[in-house]
């Protein structure tokens, strides 16, 4: 017994290396010479219950190949009842035939499918008496569960192939699909790449040809201001020309400022500057500003303290903290104040621009950093802006790395207590 089950053991190793059928012809053929049978083969059942088919049957010491017969031809119904092997002796029942032969003694074990139904029948054929029966049913047990794996490896193998065959004809058809897209986007991408520097060549010769007019019309304005015997009308016309002049050359130059830093022609470059200078280079831009309307600016910090900010200078003055100024004395009223608070944290500096102006509702606060939309109105005395303030104060804040928030009390709403705050959080210098 321990010799034949040593035998098994190589046999089942050899096929789960080698080809079902292969495997089985080994074992049947193992099975035929140790316990003396004349026929040892494999069935699977037809859906119907009807027929059994064979791959391979191992009869008198050769092998016949893909046979097939009636399923009631042969005694496996209690087989399939009770999924158990079954033995039939010679004194118990008439001799079997198949092919054409007789056979006095039956054995019969089920073949089992993955949802526990039988697929087939493992059966063996015997002239004489069987030998060994006990030891023989043993063998016949182990060796229908171990050929019921067999059957379902290979029918998931095949299962599995199929999928593999779908995914890779999905896989094939999805890639096809993306490349068209890929193809489309990389089309898309470079026309906007085309478009984009046609609009910065666009823009230069644009801003290049508007110099030149306006700065004649800025050299007549004031060669016609230093003329004798102006009405006062006519002052205010040259004045409102000059001022005119004097906001386009500051588009122009925000516009190419910012073609030079997209195109990386000019360097972002930070350096800690402290808040005393800022505060007095800002407040003498804005000083006749502020005169003309009788508005006071105030540095509010510790007196003792000198805070610096890491940033880069130019543009955070003239790009953020000019605008938020220049917006706070448009829509203060004459005689009030601006103030700019200073705040030390653990790791920023909050700097808050304070004014007691008209402030805004949260329709105008929410569209004022957009393009597209219109978030700018009249000043106290009619001033007007152009719309682009905003948004290049939310572009520079970005660019430096300065965190913002806007609060603001409409004069509309809150006609006792209105105004605006807008709070920068700038990271300390190291």
């Amino acid at each position: 017994m321990t010799k034949y089950l040593d035998s098994l053991s190589q046999i089942l190793n050899i096929g789960n290396s080698e080809s079902g059928l292969k495997f089985i012809q080994q074992i049947t053929k193992k099975i035929v010479q140790q316990y003396h049978l004349e026929c040892v083969f494999i069935a699977r059942i037809s859906n119907d219950k009807e027929t059994m088919m064979t791959d391979s049957i191992y009869l008198d010491q050769q092998y016949l190949n893909n046979l097939q017969y009636q399923f009631k031809s042969m005694p496996c119904s209690n087989v399939f009842q009770y999924r158990s092997v079954c033995m039939i002796h010679p004194s118990e029942n008439k001799s079997i035939e198949f092919q054409n032969q007789q056979f006095a003694s039956y054995i019969g074990a089920p073949l089992m499918g993955h949802k526990g139904d039988v697929i087939g029948v493992l059966v063996g054929l015997c002239k004489n008496g069987f030998q060994n029966p006990d030891e023989l049913k043993m063998i016949f047990n182990i060796l229908s569960n171990r050929i019921s794996v067999e059957f379902e490896r290979m029918s998931n193998e095949y299962t599995l192939r199929q999928l593999n065959e779908k995914l890779e004809t999905l896989v094939y058809d999805r890639n096809r699909e993306l490349n068209k897209v890929s193809e489309e986007l990389q089309h898309k991408d470079s026309l906007l790449e085309q478009r984009y520097q046609e609009n910065l060549i666009l823009i230069r010769l644009l801003c290049h040809d508007l110099v030149n007019p306006l700065s004649i019309i800025s050299m007549c304005t004031e060669f016609l201001q230093d003329q004798e015997n102006l009405d006062e009308n006519n002052v205010k016309i040259l004045d409102r020309i000059n001022r005119s002049c004097s906001n386009m050359n500051k588009i122009i130059n925000t516009v190419r400022e910012l073609q030079s830093l997209m195109s990386g022609k000019k360097k972002f470059n930070k350096s800690p500057v402290s808040i005393d200078e800022i505060f007095e280079y800002t407040k003498s831009i804005f000083q006749e500003q502020l005169n003309d309307k009788s508005i006071s600016l105030i540095l509010e910090k510790d007196k003792n303290s000198t805070f610096v900010i890491t940033v880069e200078k130019q543009s955070f003055i003239n790009n953020v903290l000019s605008n938020l100024i220049s917006n706070a004395i448009k829509y203060s009223e004459p005689g009030s104040i601006v103030t700019i608070k200073v705040h030390e944290n653990d790791h920023e500096l909050e700097l808050t621009i304070k004014d007691q102006g008209i402030g805004m509702d949260e329709e105008l606060i929410k569209n004022m950093f957009l393009y597209d939309k219109k978030a700018n109105r009249p000043g106290t005395r009619g001033e007007s802006g152009n719309g682009f303030g905003m948004p290049l104060v939310k572009l520079f804040l970005d660019l430096n790395n300065i965190k913002f928030k806007v609060e603001s009390k409409a004069i509309e709403i809150h006609p006792e207590n209105h105004g605006t705050n807008f709070h920068l959080y700038i990271p300390k210098a190291a």
